[in-house]
């Protein structure tokens, strides 16, 4: 995925190189086929459509002069009961006013694991704005439902900038997971090509919604954030892009592969059944089989605009079903690793 942030243009264009990877190496590299053909790869390259849309191409005048939108984060999506939001705030297009530098809600503090805690903001007007609820947001609720009605076996979300390769917990007093052995040396595989630092997440600063530890403590899957490049939202597309991508100076990972390389090593965890459980079988034909997995994630209380306090329990991911042809596609046994947490056999 790219583009939870709508200023972070590389995310997007890291996502759509490994997209081109894919379709260019099909059937011309024999471990990229196998790997298409092994896995299920899906790519998301903007989250944020609108919040994107307006970083790149809205200015707007007010009594200061005209700016841009340049180095706006959030999405455009304010509502009359986001609280402390003024009225006049609430209605009208993302750039019809100058509030639109400000309104919108951050979707890496959206997501309903541990949702409005630490790193996450209270404040309409802040660049943290965790949204009025868990999944308030229309673009979380979408990768929610992308991750709950498939078998997510690694994901990376990318960010900018700062050299990072991060991983839960977003928040120290967490403490690290069972699988942190398993995380960290499948991080240490991917940043031997990019040179990135390879830390929990909360070593940057703690944060609470993000997008890799709702999916990891909810669904299991092995999820990373890529912090790309060192130089600011908005540097040349050569060194953000191109040099970042492949390992060509002056990235960090000059001569090791890249990102490339890095998105390849995930690529073959994900073909790797070590790094999830499967259910393996077969059924009579015309059977179904469904496979839950019923929880609640901790949130802190919503605000109301009035203030008043609404204590949520969490939201549960939707069931799995499974055909009798989807559990003999290529003969392979079919990914269950979004019904319980990974782990080695």
């Amino acid at each position: 995925m790219g583009l939870h942030h709508a200023r972070e243009w590389p995310s997007g264009e890291h996502a759509m190189e490994w997209a081109y990877e894919l379709l260019n190496g099909y059937g011309s590299d024999e471990e990229i086929t196998d790997l298409v053909e092994e896995t299920r790869t899906i790519i998301v390259p903007v989250v944020n459509p609108d919040g994107f849309t307006i970083s790149r191409e809205a200015t707007t005048t007010d009594t200061f002069g005209t700016f841009s939108y340049d180095n706006k984060r959030k999405n455009c999506k304010i509502s009359a009961n986001t609280p402390t939001a003024p009225v006049n705030y609430t209605t009208g297009t993302c750039a019809a006013n100058n509030a639109g530098r400000l309104r919108g809600t951050d979707l890496n503090r959206n997501y309903g694991g541990l949702w409005g805690g630490p790193g996450a903001s209270t404040s309409w007007s802040s660049d943290t704005y965790r949204g009025d609820d868990p999944f308030s947001e229309p673009e979380t609720r979408n990768i929610k439902n992308l991750i709950g009605t498939r078998s997510v076996t690694t994901l990376i979300t990318n960010h900018t900038y700062s050299n990072l390769w991060l991983r839960p917990p977003g928040v120290a007093a967490t403490g690290a997971p069972l699988e942190e052995p398993m995380y960290k040396e499948l991080g240490a595989r991917a940043t031997a090509h990019n040179g990135y630092a390879n830390i929990p997440s909360y070593e940057l600063y703690d944060t609470t919604g993000g997008t890799e530890d709702w999916a990891f403590w909810t669904a299991g899957s092995i999820g990373f954030t890529p912090e790309i490049g060192d130089e600011n939202f908005h540097p040349a597309f050569e060194r953000a892009v191109v040099a970042e991508y492949l390992g060509l100076e002056p990235a960090a990972g000059a001569g090791l592969g890249g990102n490339r390389a890095a998105y390849l090593e995930m690529q073959r965890a994900t073909a790797d059944p070590a790094y999830h459980s499967r259910l393996v079988g077969t059924m009579p034909a015309g059977w179904s089989l469904e496979v839950n997995k019923e929880f609640f994630t901790s949130t802190s209380p919503v605000i109301g605009r009035g203030g008043e306090v609404i204590q949520l329990r969490g939201l549960a991911v939707e069931p799995l079903r499974l055909d009798r042809r989807a559990l003999r596609v290529r003969g392979q046994p079919v990914d269950a690793s979004h019904r319980g947490r990974p782990r080695r056999p």
